[in-house]
């Protein structure tokens, strides 16, 4: 049996509800056939329910106190919401690999400063990147001059990026903004990982995953999956459905996932006389999530404002052959015009939306075509194994 070298990867692994614990089974997978991956996951969480052949898991404290902890690689998988909050310290301490899921840490650490009353600490983050203005910005937020906004408009990552070793980050926009800040770091854009080999998260075919879902045969199926918050743009796309209703087939709208109270959903069905046409199913498991994608027609994948985030689902919907429709903006402009539907950004007014809407829910034979070179591309560019060498190298040239 080989002697593989070992690695220690910090995140969350299921059921922690967040896509990166996913995406890190699924890449962890691939890995193992390099590396002894060593999951790093939170004191608190809940033991893993899913964790890749061949690898093995520690909660912090027990990893922290191995004697060789401090000798292994690390790579530390940075997403925007308190799921990672554990591995800071860790990270700032103890330098490894940064891989920023969002190009913008402002949410996370705002949570762990502002939020728990630690004032000085937000100025001092703020100020660590923006200097003064920095610092006065921090100091009117905390009289409510400033509201959630800011957190898309000044990105923090300064103290987290200094502490690492190297940066990944899977969009050439956030690779952009990062050089540019820090040109000096050794940085590098990785595709985003993407495989169908795992049990249980593929059926045959469209037909099947709707029976399976309960989802009617005959309808125009639009979905839109993950989170539901304000920057998905959910209340814009209802509007421009409303508007175009009786001009496309009869369709019903599933908003796959937990919905945010920020958004008024009940009211706002309501008013737009759609409560018939949408469905929201709540939290999802993996499985399902990837059921309801094959049960679509069309992905609606807005996304506006933008932390620097890639998005998980949008890349799973192209590979399993869906016909997306973004706007082109931030990371969707990534992609090639021709496999996704990407519409003009304007969150102020629907008709560029209605007229894209329009126009692909008529067109069967469009919609088929899109997803086809959809999944062509993320086969060609996105496999895991592609990701998984490109990290395998990225890892040994900074440590070796």
């Amino acid at each position: 049996m080989i002697d593989l070298p070992k690695l220690a990867i910090f995140t969350p692994l299921p059921p922690s509800r967040t896509g990166i614990a996913d995406y890190c089974c699924e890449l962890g997978t691939e890995l193992a056939k390099n590396w002894h991956v060593l999951f790093v996951i939170s004191n608190e969480a809940k033991e893993p329910t899913w964790v890749p052949e061949g690898t093995s898991w520690y909660k912090l404290s027990d990893y922290n106190s191995l004697e060789y902890a401090k000798e292994i690689p690390r790579v530390y998988q940075m997403g925007n919401n308190v799921h990672h909050a554990y591995m800071l310290k860790d990270l700032t301490e103890i330098p490894g690999i940064l891989v920023l899921h969002d190009y913008s840490m402002h949410h996370l650490l705002v949570e762990q400063t502002l939020a728990k009353s630690d004032v000085n600490g937000y100025k001092n983050l703020l100020e660590h990147d923006y200097d003064d203005l920095g610092r006065r910005i921090a100091e009117n937020r905390q009289n409510y001059l400033f509201n959630h906004l800011l957190e898309f408009i000044m990105p923090i990552n300064g103290t987290l990026i200094e502490a690492s070793k190297g940066v990944l980050v899977h969009s050439y926009q956030s690779l952009l903004d990062l050089d540019y800040r820090y040109p000096d770091k050794l940085s590098k854009r990785i595709p985003f990982p993407y495989t169908e080999e795992i049990d249980g998260c593929f059926l045959e075919s469209k037909e099947e995953a709707r029976t399976e879902l309960n989802i009617s045969h005959d309808k125009l199926i639009f979905s839109s999956m993950g989170f539901i918050t304000p920057p998905k743009q959910i209340e814009f796309a209802l509007r421009a459905l409303a508007k175009i209703k009786n001009e496309i087939p009869d369709f019903e709208y599933w908003l796959v996932g937990e919905k945010s109270d920020a958004v008024l959903l009940d009211e706002l069905l309501a008013e737009l006389g759609l409560k018939d046409n949408v469905k929201l199913t709540g939290f999802v498991t993996f499985e399902e999530f990837h059921h309801y994608l094959q049960a679509s027609d069309i992905v609606i994948s807005l996304r506006y404002p933008s932390a620097g985030e890639t998005s998980a689902a949008l890349f799973r919907s192209m590979g399993l052959g869906c016909c997306n429709l973004v706007f082109d903006y931030a990371s969707f402009a990534d992609f090639p015009d021709d496999c996704l539907i990407k519409v003009p950004l304007d969150t102020f007014h629907t008709e560029e939306m209605e007229n894209a809407i329009k126009c692909i829910a008529n067109d069967n034979e469009q919609i088929e075509l899109i997803g086809k070179r959809a999944a062509n591309f993320i086969s060609k560019n996105h496999e895991v194994n592609i990701t998984a060498d490109q990290y395998t190298d990225f890892i040994r040239s900074i440590y070796e």
